[in-house]
């Protein structure tokens, strides 16, 4: 039983561990808005000051939002 909780309590461990490492480039992330009818990328919403994303320079990781 002991070595089942342990197992358990490293899993939970790793997870967490992993998922906060995950987190810093997930807040920073700018929304993409897309139409739905075109497909095309209609505005980008920076959330950092530096940050200078547009439709035609969309960066590798964003937030999908689909537009009317």
């Amino acid at each position: 039983m002991k070595f089942i909780t342990e197992s358990v309590s490293v899993i939970v461990a790793m997870l967490l561990f992993g998922y906060a490492w995950s987190m810093p480039g997930i807040w920073d992330a700018p929304q993409v808005h897309v139409s739905n009818s075109s497909n095309e990328c209609v505005r980008v919403i920076n959330y950092k000051e530096t940050d200078k994303w547009s439709c035609e320079n969309l960066p590798e990781l964003y937030s999908h939002v689909w537009v009317k």
